[in-house]
């Protein structure tokens, strides 16, 4: 016997978020200090650029010279005064993200930052991204989120974890949580009552010819029952001869 398993894709304690499927494409924004203002084609025009193809977190996160992990271009946009955004390049993200307040990321971005139908993918561990304490607008847009499978015994794995948090906005968001951890065994089952005594078996007989009558090998009787409805076995033939047998001691 094992227990349940759970499988968590959006957790929520104490938060405030919303959900949409708006999208925005051809944006041109760059690295600045507008403070996250969308007037570039929808979108913030303040931004930390992030690409696995070519980046460098040596580098500074501008269009030219882009980070290669999501998590530094996370940081860095917390280091702007006001927080910028962070654009990130289709391509599979190996990572865990926890969020700032009003670092939002958007995904979906080509080669040429062309914003588009480009998946953007973060593979994250058993939480993938994260949200905790949150108190100003901050958005996901344009993302699939994937969380490791777990491994321990009734472990969770949680896609996107929002906690005390408020004003947080998925929008073109794919969640895909990994398996949940296998439940604890269960204990072993106490022992049955005994089951009942098989019926009596056919007494034997002497076969032979002559002045004895003959009969046919007497077979066994059908075994007991048994509380939980199980049966037990039949019981051996009896023995079959052509001569009497000895008188018993």
């Amino acid at each position: 016997m094992s227990g349940t398993r759970l499988v968590v894709a959006v957790l929520m304690i104490g938060a405030i978020g919303c959900a949409s499927s708006k999208s925005s494409s051809g944006v041109d924004a760059s690295p600045g200090g507008d403070g996250g203002n969308t007037d570039c084609n929808g979108l913030p025009c303040s931004a930390i650029y992030v690409t696995a193809a070519g980046g460098s977190d040596s580098n500074a996160g501008t269009k030219d010279a882009p980070v290669a992990s999501i998590a530094v271009g996370v940081t860095k946009a917390a280091q702007a005064e006001p927080h910028a955004a962070v654009f990130v390049a289709a391509g599979t993200y190996a990572e865990s993200i926890t969020m700032v307040g009003g670092g939002s990321i958007y995904g979906g971005f080509d080669a040429t930052w062309t914003r588009g139908t480009e998946v953007t993918e973060i593979d994250g561990g058993i939480v993938a991204v994260r949200f905790d304490a949150i108190m100003q607008p901050t958005i996901l847009d344009g993302l699939t989120i994937t969380s490791a499978n777990a491994t321990g015994f009734g472990e969770s794995t949680i896609a996107v974890l929002i906690t005390g948090s408020k004003m947080i906005q998925l929008d073109n968001v794919v969640v895909t949580p990994g398996t949940g951890g296998p439940g604890m065994p269960g204990s072993n089952g106490s022992a049955g009552a005994p089951g009942d005594p098989g019926q009596t078996g056919t007494p034997g007989c002497e076969d032979s010819s002559g002045f004895c009558s003959s009969c046919g090998q007497p077979q066994g009787a059908a075994g007991g029952t048994s509380p939980c409805g199980r049966t037990g076995g039949r019981g051996g033939n009896a023995g079959r001869s052509d001569n009497g047998g000895d008188r018993g001691g």
